[in-house]
């Protein structure tokens, strides 16, 4: 089960990308400090808010199936396809990295972009990645809750759905902006060779 020791070298690394981005930015002034408004900064007031059930479809089923659908269903069969295995992986992942806005965040999921990528073109099933990225996300989100619960602290009542509804908008903003990314990635190759050609996504079987 390789679940739980993904979630923990996660969770590791983003601590130390996240050391890593403050000091850069003390450092370097002139760098923008990238507000993280996503699902990583309203977790805990989420956690407080949400049942658990409701916590696991939004922080689990929700990103498992459109992400997985979008990054390694639509964008990475189209990269794969157009450069191979491993510039489509790495591009696939960047673009899946860069979707989650922090830079700090951006560089702890970079991997896992990776793997859920190799667990996709190992089983040549998109319901391997989902799943997989679904048992990362719902562990966290479990645990999170379980922690978060435990004493209550009184907070404003709403704040938890309105920061919930802040946090979808942002994810649709940037899976459309990814789209967009991924769009004009697929079709570099078309517009300098002027073939017109695009990638099968789906493509048929030749057995």
């Amino acid at each position: 089960m390789i679940v739980v020791p993904v979630s923990v070298a996660c969770g590791q690394l983003f601590v130390a990308a996240n050391r890593l981005w403050r000091g850069l930015l003390e450092t370097l002034p002139g760098l923008p400090d990238v507000p993280a408004i996503q699902e990583v900064n309203v977790l805990a007031t989420m956690a407080e808010g949400l049942s658990l059930p409701g916590m696991v479809f939004v922080l689990a089923v929700l990103p498992a199936v459109g992400e997985e659908l979008v990054f390694r269903g639509v964008i990475g069969r189209g990269l794969v396809a157009r450069g191979g295995i491993v510039h489509g992986i790495f591009l696939t992942s960047l673009l899946f990295a860069m979707a989650h806005i922090n830079p700090a965040h951006a560089m702890s999921v970079f991997p896992l972009g990776v793997l859920l990528h190799v667990v996709h073109l190992a089983t040549r099933s998109i319901l391997a990645p989902i799943l997989l990225h679904f048992l990362i996300n719902g562990w966290a989100a479990v645990l999170t809750k379980a922690t978060l619960s435990m004493p209550h602290r009184g907070g404003r009542p709403g704040v938890a759905g309105r920061r919930g509804g802040v946090a979808v908008v942002c994810v649709g903003a940037r899976v459309t902006g990814v789209l967009l990314c991924g769009r004009v990635l697929l079709e570099v190759p078309d517009r300098i060779s002027g073939s017109g050609r695009r990638p099968e996504f789906f493509p048929k079987s030749t057995g």
